[in-house]
């Protein structure tokens, strides 16, 4: 008899999964019709419910960030944004918006400029997806061994040499592949960004009452987490400075909503 149920609980599984999808694809499709039809309130909400049914995408965030702005919430705006480019470094819609919305917001705000190492990562990390930078990896990685195998048994040197060229420079891209994915992996799984949700939250010295104030964050932030600390975190703010704020002050990309 146990096996009977288990044999009907394995065959219904797909049956289950088919219908929380339809529910996320149902979900989804209303989430955009009522922004299309200005219900930007229904739109949060419909979006807002797909996390919990395992449904979690780049253009899920973009779509939520863009109702988020059209209700006048910038800074979970920022946040959906940032998440959507956490998911998909290469989505150019999230980051348009995230940065029209930053302008709007703080414009003429003193900014430290990424360094030439972080611009040229970040050019990188942004011309393909996670998913297509893992397509390319397996792809080198097949092609790779076959160029290596020819490289050996070929009779020729002019031929040999070629098929060295290729595989030197197969392999550079190789490495460049593994190390974009094994970083949007770590990145995604470790996400060292927040964004500061209150109207303004002192960044102090160090965590708790013994310290002084340095600075106060502004609504919408984002900042960069560089270690948490029992209720506080400290960050780095765009424009360079470092301290801690209540952690409770900070959405942090961690979470699966704002």
């Amino acid at each position: 008899m146990k096996r009977i149920s288990l044999l009907i609980l394995v065959l219904w599984l797909p049956v289950f999964a088919l219908a929380e999808d339809n529910d996320a694809a149902l979900l989804f499709q209303q989430g955009i019709d009522a922004y299309n039809n200005e219900h930007y309130d229904l739109a949060v909400e419909s979006f807002r419910q797909l996390p919990a049914l395992g449904y979690t995408s780049a253009d899920l965030y973009y779509n939520l960030g863009n109702a988020y702005y059209r209700l006048g919430e910038p800074a979970n705006a920022i946040w959906c944004y940032e998440k959507a480019l956490l998911i998909n470094p290469a989505h150019d819609d999230a980051r348009f918006n995230l940065e029209f919305v930053n302008n709007e917001i703080f414009a003429g705000a003193n900014t430290v400029p990424p360094s030439v190492f972080k611009e040229i990562r970040a050019f990188i990390y942004t011309l393909m997806s996670p998913s297509s930078w893992i397509v390319l990896l397996i792809i080198l990685q097949i092609i790779l061994p076959v160029l290596v195998l020819v490289f050996f048994f070929s009779a020729s040197s002019r031929k040999r040499k070629l098929f060295f060229y290729l595989s030197a420079v197969i392999f550079v891209f190789y490495l460049l592949s593994f190390g974009v994915s094994a970083w949007a992996y770590y990145s995604l799984k470790n996400p060292s960004k927040a964004v500061i949700s209150s109207q303004s939250a002192p960044v102090r010295s160090e965590p708790g009452n013994g310290g002084t104030d340095i600075v106060v964050v502004e609504h919408g932030s984002t900042v960069h987490i560089l270690e948490h600390s029992d209720e506080w975190i400290k960050i780095e703010l765009p424009d360079g400075n470092i301290g801690w704020v209540l952690a409770a002050n900070a959405m942090d990309l961690s979470m699966d909503l704002p």
